[in-house]
């Protein structure tokens, strides 16, 4: 099954993601809240790395990672 990008979201908070701008790999991490109508998140701080916002406007996309996957840049931005 080839993956692709999750376009619902609404039910991810505490979900392992990775996220992606241009085909790239920006930051990999848990979802710690999207807004009401599921156009914005937040990945929880991993580390020296603080929450930080992401908006589908911006062209950003998620990702399904799996807790069995290494995580690209250990939760870190990639960027």
């Amino acid at each position: 099954m080839t993956e692709s990008p999750l376009e619902s979201w609404d039910l991810l908070p505490g979900t392992l993601v990775e996220i992606r701008r241009s085909g790239r790999a920006v930051r990999t991490g848990r979802v710690d809240a999207v807004t009401v109508n599921a156009d914005v998140l937040w990945l929880s701080a991993n580390g020296s790395h603080p929450r930080r916002l992401f908006e589908k406007a911006e062209g950003y996309e998620v990702w399904p990672r799996r807790r069995t996957e290494p995580s690209a840049g250990g939760g870190q931005p990639l960027a």
